[in-house]
């Protein structure tokens, strides 16, 4: 499932298409079809762009980025979810920069 899916979902679901437009812009979404999504989630706090200052919505999301959103919208910090503790898949190193949002996701499964 494509980022760019996923931000439109989001930002429908939640029924703010007339959220005001975001201080940050991607240098790869401007005059996109889904840049005022993409806009919404950014201002919300729920996904972030990369240092380069893309978004790369045509991308496919990764498991970790998912679970990053997934503890954003649950409203818990990223930096307090549970860090240093072997995730549940073997190919999830503990020191892995998104190990605790996917520890904090399997919680709630």
């Amino acid at each position: 499932m494509g980022k760019k899916l996923i931000v439109t979902l989001m930002a429908t679901c939640m029924l703010i298409a007339s959220f005001p437009a975001a201080a940050v812009e991607f240098t790869d979404t401007i005059s996109t079809e889904y840049e005022k999504a993409i806009s919404i989630v950014s201002d919300l706090g729920f996904m972030e762009g990369y240092p380069d200052g893309t978004f790369q919505a045509e991308e496919p999301i990764t498991r970790a980025e998912f679970a990053e959103v997934v503890i954003r919208m649950l409203g818990m910090d990223t930096d307090d979810a549970i860090m240093g503790v072997q995730p549940y898949f073997y190919d999830v190193p503990s020191t892995h920069w998104a190990s605790g949002c996917i520890n904090a996701c399997l919680l709630y499964t």
